[in-house]
């Protein structure tokens, strides 16, 4: 062939850790065959089936809250949702190796993905609240208390986020430690709102139950997987 590819490294990746033998051919390509399925390969296919099963969660549970809020006319829910579980979401796994969007995506991308979806949540998320309390003003219950909470953090985790952009010392730490508890409280918010009356009575009490479930089961794995990641840092 009078063509040549000239492949080149990317050095923003890591080398698999799997033994394999790689097949060449009268071609530019190649072919590694795995030989050696070890542990690390088993916990990165549990990882991504987990991963999976997550994407198919969240997609339940904004279908349902996007019903709801047409149905009853409440956009307070489906900006909400969609800010802190979809946009936010995904900017957490936009930095994950085990997120199939996100994994052939160069670390610089990833994390330009990561601001751009985090950019977007916020936005989502701070019209959602302005919007009920406007309409509704501060509240006294569980699910008003844990929104005002995670108001709080979110404004916070959001504030780091320039500092670390400009490799500011320890802003990593504080970005991280300020976003899993962000995180979580917004898992407990969207839960708290599962459980109103109105969404009850709309839903029925199996189906909050069901979309509880989900809820806890992906914000559990990210939140594990993440924290993973991080202690692996140091």
């Amino acid at each position: 062939m009078d063509d040549q590819l000239d492949p080149s490294i990317d050095t923003e990746r890591p080398k698999p850790k799997m033994r394999g033998i790689t097949l060449k051919f009268a071609s530019p390509l190649s072919v590694t065959m795995i030989e050696n399925i070890g542990e690390i390969y088993i916990r990165a296919v549990l990882y991504a089936t987990g991963m999976g099963l997550s994407h198919v969660f969240i997609g339940a549970v904004l279908t349902c809250i996007v019903i709801y809020g047409a149905h009853c006319r409440d956009d307070h829910a489906m900006f909400c949702g969609f800010g802190y579980h979809f946009f936010i979401v995904e900017g957490i796994l936009s930095l994950s190796y085990i997120n199939g969007w996100a994994t052939p995506l160069r670390s610089r991308h990833r994390r330009l993905a990561h601001v751009f979806l985090q950019v977007c949540g916020f936005t989502c998320a701070a019209f959602g609240i302005a919007q009920v309390t406007i309409r509704e003003g501060l509240s006294t219950t569980f699910h008003g208390l844990s929104g005002a909470a995670l108001a709080v953090l979110t404004v916070l985790t959001f504030m780091v986020g320039p500092f670390l952009l400009k490799n500011v010392h320890m802003a990593d730490f504080f970005h991280v430690a300020l976003g899993i508890p962000t995180f979580v409280m917004s898992g407990v918010c969207c839960c708290s709102g599962l459980i109103k009356p109105e969404f009850t009575h709309w839903a029925s009490v199996n189906l909050v139950r069901i979309l509880i479930g989900f809820i806890v089961f992906y914000c559990t794995l990210i939140t594990i997987t993440t924290i993973m990641k991080c202690l692996k840092r140091i």
